[in-house]
């Protein structure tokens, strides 16, 4: 099993940096799926994206003792629909796509 929880994860750098951003989110995750698509397909692949490819929210954050939370929805479902709004957003939303294609179309 890979457990795949690496990446850049600023905002700031990503406007800053967009090509090394896009280097590391999408390229990095490339490298990793290509690397099981090739050598071991039968690798389970667990991979941690981040709630910026959702875009901005139209309600407000708060802190609770244990955790940070929405205030008019109860968290971020997965049938959200993407709306990348930084660079950082798109690296790791092309790295989602990837990682649903190549389930999709290896297996993986």
């Amino acid at each position: 099993m890979i457990l795949h929880l690496a990446g850049q994860v600023a905002v700031t750098f990503s406007v800053s940096n967009p090509r090394e951003d896009f280097e590391i989110n999408a390229i990095g995750t490339f490298n990793i799926l290509e690397s099981l698509r090739l050598h071991s397909k039968d690798t389970i692949l667990l991979f941690s994206s981040t709630n910026k490819v959702y875009g901005e929210y139209e309600t407000k954050l708060y802190e609770s003792d244990l955790r940070y939370g929405y205030e008019n929805i109860p968290g971020v479902s997965e049938d959200m629909t993407l709306d990348f709004h930084s660079p950082y957003g798109c690296s790791k939303g092309s790295a989602d796509q990837y990682v649903r294609d190549y389930n999709r179309i290896y297996g993986i």
